[in-house]
């Protein structure tokens, strides 16, 4: 199954590349893009595209790389917890069970003899 994944992923990114390339080839005309006051210097519109969706990839990739530090984190914690709690678990097991006369149902209590 992660092989067909693979699969799939390798033919859809070789698509997306193909399609940037053919983008980028049939969009030459310069374009100047402006925000306020500032007007940039005129490039191919699928540069800006392409530096749109670069910067995309790094503010994309910066959010996955903090929660992947998160839930390491996590998953560190849950881990030294479980580790704590079968220790505690083993002791548990190993501790001998005694119960004082009577205690369990139908049993009465005997006295010693004397």
């Amino acid at each position: 199954m992660a092989s067909v994944k693979r699969l799939f992923l390798i033919v859809f990114g070789t698509l997306v590349g193909v399609a940037a390339v053919l983008f980028a080839l049939t969009n030459k005309q310069p374009v100047v893009l402006s925000f306020l006051y500032w007007d940039s210097m005129p490039l191919w519109a699928s540069l800006w595209v392409f530096v749109g969706a670069a910067i995309g990839v790094l503010v994309a990739s910066l959010v996955a790389f903090v929660a992947i530090l998160r839930y390491r984190s996590r998953l560190s914690k849950a881990n030294r917890r479980i580790r704590q709690l079968e220790g505690d678990l083993v002791s548990q097991r190993n501790l001998t069970l005694t119960a004082p006369l009577g205690s369990f149902p139908g049993e009465s209590a005997k006295k010693s003899p004397k």
